[in-house]
């Protein structure tokens, strides 16, 4: 734009000129009246252009400093959004360790979502057992049938899978379980690892729903030790996105926010997006494409059972989805 306005008084400036030597011009003359006309005709154009050169520099300065104004508070929100540290202690040590809201929070959805892996287990054993990869439903089997639960006789992965589909409702098959595994946290060592493995690798080959009711759980957990860092951390993200809305220098911005966000910032969004709270935040993470970004491989392997890039794409678009269906 600036340049745009120089360019185009330096054109008005000297087009009055020209115009004058073009239909005037007839050599140096030595009359005095005529010097007279020619001072009156530049006075009165220069004068005017003057006054326009003088607006047009006001114009100028005021967008610059409306431009200085707004990277000023963009970059200061973003470093006091990137310097908002906390210290955790470190298990079973006397120090603490200094990690970032979004480290800290796709940690402990790492650490949530795994405590649940054995409900998701005996969740899709109950409604889709097929789900399950037959690696992990022949560790499950031998496992039951190393321990001697329920009978003598040794359970063949068809045999097992035929039990639980012979049950017509979803809480006749989950009280089956009951009986097979032990109730939720008094399974023993052997069958808690076997389950939770397969919760773990069957995690995105159930639907979305599923995902999102452990994901709601895991984020009911978090927001318990951190609800207030991590509102914090989405008012100022949220704070900064609507100001680049308005600013001269969207591109820069965008390109500048996208350079420095961290795989974890990118992964712990991505979750944030997934519990559908904030929906206006989700919407601009949308717009400014951050969402596209877990797709990186860094980022997707923060993630529980490090989805695909097109699992997660899946993922995305459900949200997306969601947002139009509310809308």
């Amino acid at each position: 734009m600036k340049k745009v306005i120089i360019a185009s008084l330096i054109i008005i400036g000297i087009t009055p000129f020209i115009l004058f030597l073009v239909i005037f011009h007839t050599g140096l003359s030595t009359e005095l009246n005529e010097w007279g006309a020619f001072g009156s005709y530049i006075g009165g154009v220069y004068g005017a252009f003057a006054f326009i050169c003088i607006v047009a520099s006001i114009y100028i300065t005021n967008i610059q400093f409306q431009t200085q104004h707004e990277d000023d508070v963009f970059y200061k929100s973003m470093e006091s959004m990137r310097t908002r540290i906390l210290l955790i202690p470190k298990e079973h040590q006397g120090e603490s360790t200094e990690m970032s809201i979004a480290k800290v929070v796709v940690i402990s959805l790492e650490k949530e979502l795994n405590k649940q892996a054995t409900d998701m287990a005996r969740e899709i054993l109950c409604k889709n057992p097929n789900l399950i990869p037959e690696d992990n439903l022949s560790s499950i089997v031998n496992t039951v049938n190393e321990e001697a639960i329920v009978t003598k006789k040794p359970f063949s992965n068809k045999t097992f899978l035929d039990q639980i589909n012979k049950l017509e409702e979803f809480y006749e098959k989950w009280d089956y379980l009951k009986v097979i595994f032990g109730y939720i946290g008094s399974e023993s060592k052997d069958v808690k690892e076997v389950l939770t493995h397969a919760g773990y690798t069957s995690f995105y080959r159930a639907g979305f729903q599923h995902r999102k009711k452990y994901y709601d759980n895991a984020w009911q957990a978090i927001n318990l030790l951190y609800s207030e860092e991590i509102n914090l951390y989405f008012r100022k993200l949220d704070f900064i996105l609507n100001h680049i809305n308005q600013t001269k220098r969207k591109a820069m911005h965008k390109k500048y926010i996208l350079s420095q966000i961290s795989k974890y910032d990118i992964a712990f969004i991505f979750c944030y997006a997934l519990t559908e709270r904030d929906l206006d935040i989700v919407r601009l993470l949308f717009h400014f494409d951050l969402l596209s970004e877990v797709r990186r491989e860094e980022c997707r392997f923060l993630l529980f059972d490090s989805p695909s890039e097109e699992k997660v794409l899946a993922d995305i678009e459900f949200i997306q989805n969601r947002l139009k269906n509310i809308t």
